[in-house]
């Protein structure tokens, strides 16, 4: 579960989820052992966004963490390696812009997804420029967030010997 109740102070949660094993098929448990060493970096300032995006990626056996602020994401990506960036663009202070380019510039090999409430044709066409691999609009649902996911991640070929 993610504690919120100090977003203030501490913009920075970890998911302390466990996941369900008794339901888990075979291909699930495959699937999951991939997952379990990619680790993604959920960015906005809505804490409900936050949660969901979490709770359907950790159920899904990936590695979440989650920040509620550009500037506190920034210090987490300097403190840990992650393969994929997922971030709202419209935050307080650094903007969801600014933090895949200063990430990108971290760290060329990191997948980005843009979340946005905002017209799709502005975010494509900054695709191209500022290395935005996919992208969502608001509101999304569940089955759209796996399979963006899931196609950013194999797109791209991630590279796990990284960790």
């Amino acid at each position: 579960m993610i504690d919120d109740s100090n977003k203030n102070d501490n913009s920075i949660c970890r998911s302390t989820f466990p996941v369900e094993t008794n339901r888990v098929t075979e291909h699930t448990r495959k699937e999951s052992k991939m997952h379990k060493q990619v680790r993604v970096l959920v960015v906005d300032d809505e804490p409900r966004i936050c949660r969901l995006i979490l709770d359907v990626l950790v159920q899904e056996g990936y590695m979440v963490e989650v920040s509620f602020s550009g500037a506190d994401a920034l210090q987490l990506i300097s403190k840990y390696n992650y393969h994929l960036l997922i971030t709202d663009l419209e935050m307080p202070g650094i903007d969801g812009l600014e933090l895949i380019k200063k990430v990108k510039k971290r760290d060329p090999d990191i997948r980005a997804i843009m979340i946005t409430g905002n017209e799709i044709d502005d975010v494509a066409a900054w695709s191209l420029r500022y290395g935005i691999d996919n992208y969502m609009k608001k509101p999304f649902n569940i089955m759209e967030l796996k399979r963006v996911v899931k196609q950013t991640l194999c797109t791209h070929k991630i590279v796990l010997e990284k960790m």
